[in-house]
Protein backbone atom coordinates (compact mmCIF):
# COMPACT_ATOMS: atom_id res chain seq x y z
CA UNK A 1 0.00 0.00 0.00
CA UNK A 2 1.03 3.64 -1.04
CA UNK A 3 1.73 5.78 2.34
CA UNK A 4 -0.14 8.45 0.83
CA UNK A 5 -3.41 9.25 2.46
CA UNK A 6 -6.53 10.62 1.04
CA UNK A 7 -9.53 11.80 2.67
CA UNK A 8 -13.31 11.30 1.08
CA UNK A 9 -16.00 13.71 2.75
CA UNK A 10 -19.48 13.16 1.93
CA UNK A 11 -22.77 13.03 3.40
CA UNK A 12 -23.61 9.96 1.36
CA UNK A 13 -22.38 7.22 2.82
CA UNK A 14 -22.63 5.15 -0.09
CA UNK A 15 -20.10 7.45 -2.35
CA UNK A 16 -17.86 7.00 0.45
CA UNK A 17 -18.09 3.64 0.64
CA UNK A 18 -17.41 3.50 -2.78
CA UNK A 19 -14.25 5.88 -2.77
CA UNK A 20 -12.89 3.64 -0.08
CA UNK A 21 -14.02 0.50 -1.84
CA UNK A 22 -11.38 2.30 -4.80
CA UNK A 23 -9.01 3.61 -3.50
CA UNK A 24 -8.18 1.57 -0.21
CA UNK A 25 -6.02 -0.82 -1.65
CA UNK A 26 -3.37 1.74 -3.41
CA UNK A 27 -3.75 4.29 -0.45
CA UNK A 28 -4.56 5.25 3.12
CA UNK A 29 -7.93 6.33 3.32
CA UNK A 30 -10.07 7.77 6.28
CA UNK A 31 -13.91 8.83 5.52
CA UNK A 32 -15.75 11.52 6.83
CA UNK A 33 -19.66 11.97 6.74
CA UNK A 34 -20.45 15.41 8.61
CA UNK A 35 -18.87 18.11 6.81
CA UNK A 36 -19.52 20.65 9.60
CA UNK A 37 -17.24 18.34 12.01
CA UNK A 38 -14.27 17.81 8.79
CA UNK A 39 -11.95 20.89 9.46
CA UNK A 40 -11.46 19.05 13.16
CA UNK A 41 -10.64 16.28 11.68
CA UNK A 42 -8.54 17.52 8.79
CA UNK A 43 -6.47 19.10 10.86
CA UNK A 44 -5.75 16.00 12.73
CA UNK A 45 -5.27 13.54 10.16
CA UNK A 46 -3.62 15.70 7.73
CA UNK A 47 -4.04 14.31 4.49
CA UNK A 48 -2.26 14.25 1.26
CA UNK A 49 -5.24 14.99 -0.52
CA UNK A 50 -9.04 15.80 -0.08
CA UNK A 51 -12.15 14.30 -2.29
CA UNK A 52 -14.84 16.58 -1.16
CA UNK A 53 -18.31 16.24 -2.58
CA UNK A 54 -20.32 19.59 -3.16
CA UNK A 55 -23.81 19.74 -2.62
CA UNK A 56 -23.96 19.03 1.13
CA UNK A 57 -26.31 20.56 3.70
CA UNK A 58 -25.11 22.64 6.77
CA UNK A 59 -21.30 23.15 5.22
CA UNK A 60 -21.55 22.70 1.50
CA UNK A 61 -18.02 22.06 -0.49
CA UNK A 62 -17.06 25.38 -1.95
CA UNK A 63 -17.61 26.66 1.84
CA UNK A 64 -15.82 24.01 3.52
CA UNK A 65 -12.70 24.19 0.70
CA UNK A 66 -12.46 27.85 1.51
CA UNK A 67 -12.10 27.66 5.35
CA UNK A 68 -9.43 24.29 4.08
CA UNK A 69 -7.11 26.81 2.19
CA UNK A 70 -7.65 29.52 5.34
CA UNK A 71 -5.96 26.86 7.78
CA UNK A 72 -2.18 26.99 7.55
CA UNK A 73 -1.85 23.27 8.55
CA UNK A 74 -3.71 22.55 5.18
CA UNK A 75 -4.01 25.26 3.22
CA UNK A 76 -1.45 23.60 0.39
CA UNK A 77 -3.27 20.34 0.60
CA UNK A 78 -4.95 19.22 -3.02
CA UNK A 79 -8.26 19.25 -2.73
CA UNK A 80 -10.15 17.49 -5.84
CA UNK A 81 -14.17 17.94 -5.77
CA UNK A 82 -16.26 15.18 -6.74
CA UNK A 83 -19.91 16.42 -7.47
CA UNK A 84 -22.95 15.83 -9.71
CA UNK A 85 -23.39 19.47 -10.57
CA UNK A 86 -21.82 19.39 -14.05
CA UNK A 87 -22.42 23.24 -15.16
CA UNK A 88 -19.22 25.78 -16.02
CA UNK A 89 -20.63 27.78 -13.24
CA UNK A 90 -20.10 25.39 -10.81
CA UNK A 91 -16.88 24.02 -11.89
CA UNK A 92 -15.54 27.72 -11.82
CA UNK A 93 -17.02 27.70 -8.53
CA UNK A 94 -14.77 25.19 -7.25
CA UNK A 95 -11.89 26.50 -8.49
CA UNK A 96 -12.63 29.83 -7.15
CA UNK A 97 -12.90 28.59 -3.75
CA UNK A 98 -9.52 26.99 -4.40
CA UNK A 99 -10.06 23.54 -5.26
CA UNK A 100 -7.03 21.83 -7.07
CA UNK A 101 -9.65 19.31 -9.68
CA UNK A 102 -13.45 18.97 -10.35
CA UNK A 103 -14.58 15.45 -10.92
CA UNK A 104 -18.46 14.98 -12.32
CA UNK A 105 -20.31 12.22 -10.87
CA UNK A 106 -20.94 9.35 -12.70
CA UNK A 107 -17.57 8.96 -12.56
CA UNK A 108 -15.16 6.30 -14.39
CA UNK A 109 -12.93 4.93 -11.82
CA UNK A 110 -9.80 4.75 -14.00
CA UNK A 111 -10.24 8.32 -14.78
CA UNK A 112 -10.79 9.14 -10.85
CA UNK A 113 -7.87 6.75 -9.66
CA UNK A 114 -5.38 8.25 -12.44
CA UNK A 115 -6.43 11.87 -11.18
CA UNK A 116 -5.89 10.88 -7.64
CA UNK A 117 -2.35 9.60 -8.53
CA UNK A 118 -1.75 12.57 -11.19
CA UNK A 119 -2.60 15.09 -7.89
CA UNK A 120 -0.01 12.90 -5.34
CA UNK A 121 2.47 12.65 -7.62
CA UNK A 122 2.01 16.37 -8.18
CA UNK A 123 2.36 17.07 -4.02
CA UNK A 124 5.12 14.41 -3.85
CA UNK A 125 7.37 16.61 -6.75
CA UNK A 126 6.09 19.78 -4.35
CA UNK A 127 6.79 18.26 -0.90
CA UNK A 128 10.39 17.61 -2.59
CA UNK A 129 11.22 20.54 -3.65
CA UNK A 130 10.16 22.01 -0.59
CA UNK A 131 12.45 19.67 1.19
CA UNK A 132 15.64 20.62 -1.59
CA UNK A 133 14.62 24.52 -0.74
CA UNK A 134 14.65 24.43 3.16
CA UNK A 135 18.26 22.27 2.48
CA UNK A 136 19.45 24.15 0.25
CA UNK A 137 18.20 27.53 2.28
CA UNK A 138 19.70 25.56 5.81
CA UNK A 139 22.52 25.54 3.76
CA UNK A 140 23.38 29.12 2.36
CA UNK A 141 22.55 30.17 5.79
CA UNK A 142 25.35 27.70 7.11
CA UNK A 143 27.69 28.96 4.78
CA UNK A 144 27.14 32.67 5.76
CA UNK A 145 27.73 31.56 8.93
CA UNK A 146 30.92 29.83 8.50
CA UNK A 147 32.42 32.48 6.54
CA UNK A 148 31.56 35.22 9.16
CA UNK A 149 32.71 33.02 11.62
CA UNK A 150 35.80 32.77 9.99
CA UNK A 151 36.03 36.30 9.52
CA UNK A 152 36.57 36.52 13.32
CA UNK A 153 39.40 34.05 12.98
CA UNK A 154 40.51 35.62 10.13
CA UNK A 155 40.66 39.03 11.74
CA UNK A 156 42.48 37.96 15.00
CA UNK A 157 45.12 36.40 12.64
CA UNK A 158 45.58 39.92 10.61
CA UNK A 159 45.99 42.03 14.06
CA UNK A 160 48.61 39.48 15.58
CA UNK A 161 51.20 41.93 13.94
CA UNK A 162 49.87 44.63 16.91
CA UNK A 163 50.39 42.02 19.94
CA UNK A 164 53.78 42.88 22.07
CA UNK A 165 52.69 41.73 25.36
CA UNK A 166 50.37 38.86 26.47
CA UNK A 167 47.72 41.18 27.31
CA UNK A 168 46.72 42.44 24.27
CA UNK A 169 47.14 38.87 22.97
CA UNK A 170 44.65 38.37 25.22
CA UNK A 171 42.12 41.22 24.63
CA UNK A 172 42.03 40.10 20.85
CA UNK A 173 41.93 36.12 21.47
CA UNK A 174 39.07 37.58 23.81
CA UNK A 175 37.10 39.71 21.07
CA UNK A 176 37.04 36.67 18.93
CA UNK A 177 35.84 34.54 21.44
CA UNK A 178 32.88 36.77 21.70
CA UNK A 179 31.68 37.36 18.72
CA UNK A 180 31.31 33.91 18.31
CA UNK A 181 29.03 34.09 21.31
CA UNK A 182 31.14 31.76 23.80
CA UNK A 183 31.72 32.40 27.16
CA UNK A 184 35.41 30.94 28.24
CA UNK A 185 38.51 30.90 30.38
CA UNK A 186 41.89 31.32 29.16
CA UNK A 187 45.14 29.75 30.51
CA UNK A 188 48.42 31.55 28.80
CA UNK A 189 51.78 30.73 29.59
CA UNK A 190 54.96 33.02 28.20
CA UNK A 191 58.56 32.96 28.72
CA UNK A 192 58.05 34.77 31.99
CA UNK A 193 55.07 33.41 33.65
CA UNK A 194 51.28 32.65 33.40
CA UNK A 195 47.80 33.80 34.12
CA UNK A 196 44.53 32.72 34.06
CA UNK A 197 41.42 35.42 33.04
CA UNK A 198 38.03 35.13 31.44
CA UNK A 199 36.27 37.00 28.95
CA UNK A 200 33.52 37.61 31.06
CA UNK A 201 36.09 39.56 33.35
CA UNK A 202 34.92 38.09 36.58
CA UNK A 203 37.38 36.17 38.85
CA UNK A 204 37.56 32.56 37.80
CA UNK A 205 37.14 29.82 40.41
CA UNK A 206 39.87 27.37 41.61
CA UNK A 207 37.38 24.59 39.79
CA UNK A 208 38.51 26.07 36.72
CA UNK A 209 42.17 26.40 37.23
CA UNK A 210 42.56 23.09 38.47
CA UNK A 211 40.61 21.53 34.86
CA UNK A 212 43.19 24.16 32.85
CA UNK A 213 46.29 23.12 34.72
CA UNK A 214 45.12 19.23 34.25
CA UNK A 215 44.25 19.64 30.36
CA UNK A 216 47.69 21.16 29.95
CA UNK A 217 48.71 17.39 30.13
CA UNK A 218 45.56 16.24 27.88
CA UNK A 219 44.75 15.67 24.31
CA UNK A 220 44.04 18.43 21.99
CA UNK A 221 40.45 18.52 22.65
CA UNK A 222 38.58 17.17 25.96
CA UNK A 223 34.87 17.71 26.51
CA UNK A 224 32.07 16.91 29.46
CA UNK A 225 28.30 17.85 28.47
CA UNK A 226 28.50 21.61 26.75
CA UNK A 227 32.42 22.28 28.57
CA UNK A 228 35.09 21.79 26.36
CA UNK A 229 38.47 22.32 26.65
CA UNK A 230 40.97 23.65 23.78
CA UNK A 231 44.70 23.01 24.08
CA UNK A 232 47.88 24.14 22.35
CA UNK A 233 51.64 24.53 23.72
CA UNK A 234 50.89 27.62 25.28
CA UNK A 235 47.37 27.84 25.76
CA UNK A 236 44.48 25.93 27.21
CA UNK A 237 40.97 27.21 26.51
CA UNK A 238 37.57 26.43 28.50
CA UNK A 239 34.70 27.04 27.16
CA UNK A 240 31.78 26.89 29.02
CA UNK A 241 28.82 26.90 26.13
CA UNK A 242 29.41 24.69 23.44
CA UNK A 243 26.23 24.68 21.37
CA UNK A 244 26.34 20.76 21.98
CA UNK A 245 22.46 20.84 20.84
CA UNK A 246 23.43 21.84 16.99
CA UNK A 247 25.86 19.43 15.50
CA UNK A 248 27.18 21.66 12.55
CA UNK A 249 27.57 24.69 14.90
CA UNK A 250 29.66 22.66 17.31
CA UNK A 251 31.39 21.19 15.09
CA UNK A 252 32.52 24.50 13.27
CA UNK A 253 33.60 26.19 15.94
CA UNK A 254 35.65 22.75 17.33
CA UNK A 255 37.72 23.92 13.99
CA UNK A 256 37.33 27.47 14.58
CA UNK A 257 38.89 27.24 18.38
CA UNK A 258 41.49 24.86 17.23
CA UNK A 259 42.75 27.40 14.46
CA UNK A 260 42.26 30.35 16.93
CA UNK A 261 44.78 28.59 19.70
CA UNK A 262 47.51 27.66 16.71
CA UNK A 263 47.12 31.38 15.16
CA UNK A 264 47.61 32.36 19.16
CA UNK A 265 50.54 30.59 19.49
CA UNK A 266 52.38 32.86 16.69
CA UNK A 267 51.29 35.52 18.91
CA UNK A 268 53.02 34.02 21.85
CA UNK A 269 55.88 33.34 19.88
CA UNK A 270 56.52 37.43 18.99
CA UNK A 271 55.70 38.40 22.86
CA UNK A 272 58.45 36.07 23.69
CA UNK A 273 60.97 37.53 21.55
CA UNK A 274 60.06 41.33 22.67
CA UNK A 275 60.26 40.14 26.34
CA UNK A 276 64.20 38.57 25.16
CA UNK A 277 64.97 41.41 23.29
CA UNK A 278 63.96 43.60 26.21
CA UNK A 279 65.70 41.40 28.51
CA UNK A 280 68.96 41.59 26.19
CA UNK A 281 68.87 45.37 25.98
CA UNK A 282 68.65 45.70 29.51
CA UNK A 283 71.30 43.66 29.84
CA UNK A 284 73.36 45.84 27.28
CA UNK A 285 72.30 48.90 29.04
CA UNK A 286 73.95 47.41 32.41
CA UNK A 287 76.97 46.62 30.99
CA UNK A 288 77.63 49.27 29.64
CA UNK A 289 76.96 51.29 32.66
CA UNK A 290 79.30 49.04 34.41
CA UNK A 291 81.92 49.94 31.70
CA UNK A 292 81.20 53.73 32.19
CA UNK A 293 81.23 53.12 35.87
CA UNK A 294 84.80 51.62 36.37
CA UNK A 295 86.41 53.90 33.46
CA UNK A 296 85.18 57.24 35.99
CA UNK A 297 86.24 55.77 39.21
CA UNK A 298 89.90 54.79 37.33
CA UNK A 299 90.21 58.51 36.00
CA UNK A 300 88.82 59.97 39.39
CA UNK A 301 91.76 57.55 40.80
CA UNK A 302 94.26 59.04 38.89
CA UNK A 303 92.92 62.74 39.69
CA UNK A 304 93.31 61.82 43.05
CA UNK A 305 96.87 60.99 42.60
CA UNK A 306 97.95 63.60 40.29
CA UNK A 307 96.68 65.95 43.11
CA UNK A 308 98.46 64.20 45.73
CA UNK A 309 101.96 64.31 43.13
CA UNK A 310 101.11 67.87 42.58
CA UNK A 311 100.35 69.20 46.30
CA UNK A 312 103.73 66.71 47.28
CA UNK A 313 106.06 68.54 44.77
CA UNK A 314 104.55 71.93 45.68
CA UNK A 315 105.08 71.79 49.46
CA UNK A 316 108.79 70.51 48.57
CA UNK A 317 108.99 73.48 46.64
CA UNK A 318 107.42 76.19 49.23
CA UNK A 319 110.07 74.09 51.99
CA UNK A 320 112.57 75.37 49.55
CA UNK A 321 112.41 78.64 48.64
CA UNK A 322 111.41 79.23 52.66
CA UNK A 323 115.03 78.05 53.45
CA UNK A 324 116.26 79.86 49.99
CA UNK A 325 114.82 83.25 51.48
CA UNK A 326 117.24 82.85 54.52
CA UNK A 327 120.20 83.40 52.36
CA UNK A 328 118.59 85.68 49.71
CA UNK A 329 119.23 89.06 50.37
CA UNK A 330 115.52 90.16 49.70
CA UNK A 331 113.91 93.31 50.69
CA UNK A 332 110.36 92.79 52.28
CA UNK A 333 108.76 93.57 49.43
CA UNK A 334 110.04 91.01 47.09
CA UNK A 335 109.45 88.40 50.13
CA UNK A 336 106.17 89.24 50.04
CA UNK A 337 105.74 89.26 46.66
CA UNK A 338 106.97 85.84 46.14
CA UNK A 339 105.19 84.44 48.91
CA UNK A 340 102.11 85.89 47.18
CA UNK A 341 103.15 83.79 43.74
CA UNK A 342 103.46 80.78 45.74
CA UNK A 343 100.03 81.05 47.60
CA UNK A 344 98.49 81.65 44.21
CA UNK A 345 100.04 78.24 42.63
CA UNK A 346 98.96 76.41 45.71
CA UNK A 347 95.46 77.99 45.24
CA UNK A 348 95.40 76.63 41.50
CA UNK A 349 96.75 73.17 42.58
CA UNK A 350 93.44 73.24 45.34
CA UNK A 351 91.14 74.03 42.28
CA UNK A 352 92.66 71.48 40.19
CA UNK A 353 91.19 68.94 43.13
CA UNK A 354 87.52 70.25 42.37
CA UNK A 355 87.77 68.48 39.28
CA UNK A 356 87.21 65.15 41.04
CA UNK A 357 83.88 66.13 41.91
CA UNK A 358 82.88 67.65 39.02
CA UNK A 359 84.08 63.71 37.43
CA UNK A 360 81.46 62.50 39.51
CA UNK A 361 78.55 64.83 38.68
CA UNK A 362 79.61 63.91 35.13
CA UNK A 363 79.10 60.54 35.57
CA UNK A 364 76.10 60.19 37.64
CA UNK A 365 75.21 62.60 34.43
CA UNK A 366 75.89 60.56 31.78
CA UNK A 367 74.28 56.62 33.84
CA UNK A 368 71.44 58.80 34.37
CA UNK A 369 71.28 59.54 30.47
CA UNK A 370 71.67 55.61 29.44
CA UNK A 371 69.09 54.89 31.78
CA UNK A 372 66.85 56.95 30.25
CA UNK A 373 67.88 55.76 26.91
CA UNK A 374 64.88 54.27 24.97
CA UNK A 375 65.12 50.58 24.80
CA UNK A 376 63.98 50.49 20.79
CA UNK A 377 67.31 52.06 19.92
CA UNK A 378 69.12 49.85 21.51
CA UNK A 379 66.63 47.24 20.30
CA UNK A 380 67.53 48.25 16.67
CA UNK A 381 71.45 48.10 17.50
CA UNK A 382 71.17 44.44 18.71
CA UNK A 383 68.91 43.98 15.79
CA UNK A 384 70.95 45.41 13.10
CA UNK A 385 74.20 45.51 14.54
CA UNK A 386 77.11 47.58 12.55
Amino acid sequence: MNSSHVCCIDDNDTNLKLLEKLLQKDYQVSLIHQPELAMAKLQELKPDLILLDVDMPVLNGYQLCEQIRQCSDLCDTAVVFVSCLVSLEDRLKGYAAGGDGYVTKPFDLRELKMIVHSHLMRKKQVDETKSNLNQLQQLTWTMLKNTSELGEVLNFSRGLSLVRDEQSLVEKLFATVSALELSATLLIKVAFGECVVRNDGKPFSLMEKELLDLAQHGGRITSTGNKYIFKSPNLVLLVRNMPVADENLLGRLKDHMCVLLDTAEAGIEIINREKQKEQLVEARVMELMEVVRHEFVEMEHATEAIYKASSAGFEKLADALEQAFMFMDLTETQEQQISGFIRQARTEIDHQHDLKSRLQDAMERILSQLIALRPDEFANDIDHPA
